[in-house]
């Protein structure tokens, strides 16, 4: 099964000079130069969305404070730090921009006293797919037990896809031609900061 991916985010400030605006440009303007598909678009949003839920992201760039990067980022050291890397990296590639377009003095992302990318308090856990033993004992497994979850499971297992987009699909999503099926992934099902599913 071919895998397709999903819709852009419209969503979109007034003003043009907060860390919001610039990093939801960043992301149109890669997703429109084909340098990123719409799948790794919409999870890029997906970070912008958290970091920029920030009083601090919402206002002119230039009126952003070191301080307030940094209290924002030590708040996410309870995250993994693959997580935190992501936020990292798309906060450093906001003042990179800014700092190119010369909307701020400085970048705090550089320099002997840059903000750096900070530790989670979480260890990182080793992840490895399933071998071939794995994943004949998980079918057999789930061939003897019926259970209203084991289509999730096997549909995860075969394409590869997130629990959130398989949850997500609806009958639309999948069509079969000429003895082929095609799943378009246009949206993911996960849960905002306060636990609702969006």
């Amino acid at each position: 099964m071919k895998i397709i991916g999903g819709k852009k985010d419209k969503t979109r400030s007034s003003n043009p000079n907060t860390m919001f605006t610039i990093a939801t440009k960043i992301e149109e303007d890669k997703l429109r130069d084909g340098t990123v598909n719409e799948n790794t678009y919409s999870r890029n949003m997906q970070t912008i969305r958290i970091c920029c839920s920030q009083k601090f992201a919402n206002i002119h760039i230039r009126n952003v404070t070191k301080a307030q990067i940094e209290e924002f980022l030590e708040g996410e050291r309870r995250k993994a730090n693959s997580t935190i890397g992501k936020e990292y990296r798309l906060l450093k590639r906001v003042f990179d921009y800014a700092r190119y377009k010369k909307l701020v003095k400085e970048n705090f992302f550089e320099g002997y006293e840059k903000i750096k990318q900070p530790k989670s308090f979480k260890e990182d856990k080793d992840i490895s797919a399933f071998t071939n033993k794995e994943e004949y004992k998980l079918r057999a497994y789930i061939s003897s037990h019926p259970n209203q979850y084991n289509n999730i499971i096997l549909l995860a297992l075969y394409t590869g896809m997130r629990i959130g987009e398989v949850l997500a699909l609806t009958t639309h999503d999948v069509t079969f031609e000429r003895g082929r099926g095609t799943i378009y992934v246009n949206k993911s099902l996960t849960k905002n900061r306060y636990g609702q599913s969006i």
